[in-house]
């Protein structure tokens, strides 16, 4: 039985990577990458590293030629760093991403680093440190962390330092496309007033449609009141299980805007599915009539919106995604890319919301993302994409590894077309596309035999008649 089971892991680890071979196969000839190959642009000399948290199976993929026999990889999960051992099986998320950089840049020199799942700076401080001292050029990183979308986190201003070290930092939306709600609530009162949401009643309805509608998150931006101080603002959310026999409130009290931008906190309810839910935010202390008060929510199961009125899906970017200077992808599903090139559901959508500091003043603008779209069935895949094309890119214009910012503007300006409504938030500047004419055309050579003791010298552009050369004698090859 034993070996049963054996025979058929194998099997179905042969036909994953049968899978992957095939949709990157299919994939490279969509973003026009098949030609640059063919011409012998492949990649070679360009330092690519995949920033991703799970790279197991990657030395099957090395066998069975998904990867290359030669690449470096680190696991940045300790301190110090180590070496990923060898690892065999099916295909963790990092193998994947990297295997489609490898099918576009097959002579790349590769580096998978192992980052985990956990947003921690210092972690991406190291690895970026690291990747200076390697002479990395470009770095591709397909992971999503959920956060307020205004890119201030620590972690992503790492993910921002890449391009003063003239390393291009290529990151993703998302998957949370249809799965953001913004609002503005309107404080109403004094203490123990409600606020009003953006319908103008003191209340959001939410029904729960998914089966584990406890994976939430709340974000709670303060309002940009220049009197306001952070630890005399606090409010109580109210978490009404409308349809519970008997009905349940949970009440979690006093909770403080703890930082000049923004709160998170995960109420992790267990509710029952097609259950209607009620959120209520009472005032504590600290507001008055008029004052506002930001809230995001992320639902990453199923949840749909009653009586939103005006509140927004302003923006779906989950980090490092909403760095400002990371080149952002978003997803057209692959059998849409080129057909009907309509973006998928699921891809993250922006802007980069405007980031105020503890007085309320600005300091940094919105800004629009995705800045391209790139084929894949999730946003993971799409960055890769992207990755593979700037290392062929590179191979052929490797004065743009000197200035990262030249070579992201070059990749849009050059290798975009525009599709549906871009450029904008959705399609950012549009799909990727290489665009052929930079492919040098080699010199065609002149054949000498040197047999011959003729060599016929022709005018070029010539009409070749019988009467049309010149016969040289007595030519030496020296």
């Amino acid at each position: 039985m034993k070996i049963k089971r054996d025979i058929l892991k194998s099997v179905l680890n042969i036909l994953l990577i049968i899978l992957v071979t095939v949709n990157a196969v299919a994939s490279k000839g969509s973003i026009g990458a098949t030609e640059f190959i063919k011409r012998g642009i492949t990649g070679k000399g360009i330092k690519v590293a995949i920033i991703d948290y799970d790279f197991s199976g990657y030395s099957t993929y090395q066998q069975n030629g998904s990867l290359p026999k030669n690449l470096t990889a680190m696991d940045f999960t300790v301190n110090p760093s180590t070496q990923i051992a060898p690892s065999y099986g099916g295909a963790g998320h990092g193998t994947g991403c990297a295997s489609i950089v490898y099918s576009i840049a097959p002579d790349c020199d590769m580096f998978l680093i192992n980052v985990g799942v956990a947003a921690e700076a210092d972690r991406y401080r190291r690895v970026r440190e690291w990747c200076i001292q390697q002479d990395i050029h470009i770095v591709s990183i397909s992971l999503r962390h959920t956060n307020f979308p205004d890119g201030m986190y620590d972690y992503s201003q790492e993910i921002d330092k890449y391009s003063l070290n003239n390393i291009l930092a290529i990151t993703i939306t998302g998957n949370d496309g249809g799965k953001m709600w913004f609002g503005e609530l309107t404080c109403t009162g004094g203490v123990n007033s409600y606020f009003q949401f953006p319908n103008r009643l003191q209340q959001l309805d939410l029904k729960i449609i998914g089966s584990n509608p406890s994976d939430w998150s709340f974000h709670v931006e303060r309002g940009n009141q220049t009197t306001m101080q952070d630890a005399n603002y606090n409010f109580d959310f109210e978490y009404i299980d409308l349809d519970a026999r008997p009905q349940r409130t949970w009440n979690i009290n006093d909770c403080k805007v703890i930082v000049p931008r923004y709160n998170i906190f995960s109420p992790a309810l267990s509710t029952t599915p097609g259950n209607r839910i009620r959120i209520k935010i009472k005032n504590r202390g600290g507001y008055s009539r008029g004052d506002k008060m930001g809230i995001i929510i992320f639902f990453t199961q199923g949840i749909s919106l009653e009586n939103a009125g005006e509140a927004n899906n302003q923006s779906s970017l989950t980090g490092p995604g909403h760095s400002r200077n990371s080149l952002t992808v978003g997803a057209i599903p692959e059998g849409n890319y080129n057909v009907t090139d309509l973006i998928g559901d699921f891809s993250g959508h922006g802007p980069v919301r405007a980031a105020m500091d503890a007085a309320g003043s600005l300091i940094a603008p919105e800004c629009m993302k995705p800045e391209i779209v790139a084929p894949g069935n999730a946003t993971s895949a799409a960055a890769p994409h992207v990755a593979g094309a700037a290392a062929l890119i590179a191979q052929i214009k490797p004065e743009l590894l000197q200035n990262a910012q030249a070579f992201k503007n070059y990749i849009l300006s050059s290798h975009t077309v525009r599709v549906h409504t871009a450029p904008d938030n959705i399609y950012g500047y549009g799909k990727l596309y290489l665009n052929p004419s930079i492919i040098p055309v080699p010199p065609s050579p002149i054949p000498i035999d040197p047999d011959d003791k003729d060599v016929l010298v022709y005018p070029n552009p010539i009409s070749l008649r019988e009467s049309n050369y010149l016969k040289i004698t007595n030519l030496s090859l020296d």
